[in-house]
């Protein structure tokens, strides 16, 4: 027979507060996703600034695009499937 020997632990305190503070940046957020996200934002006022769409991503995602470039892509990836001929004068 085997005894094994076993401890027990108590906690004395619990913080169940975070301490760290949240990051907006992501990196993985890339212009597909984007596009998903604001396609129908995108498809409402295809000519809408990215200012605008950096706004709706903080506000409504919490997260804050890394560059324009990534919105820019995201506009014309939307544009494209949807072959939106106001949206010509972005590219």
């Amino acid at each position: 027979m085997i005894r094994v020997k076993q401890e027990s632990f108590q906690l004395r305190q619990f913080y169940s507060g975070r301490t760290c503070i949240r990051t907006t940046k992501n990196s993985d957020a890339n212009s597909k996703w984007i596009a998903q996200k604001l396609e129908s934002l995108i498809m409402t006022d295809p000519n809408i600034s990215y200012s605008s769409m950096w706004q709706v991503l903080l506000e409504k995602y919490g997260i804050e695009s890394t560059s324009n470039m990534k919105l820019y892509e995201a506009l014309i990836y939307v544009c494209k499937i949807y072959t939106f001929f106001i949206c010509k004068n972005r590219t």
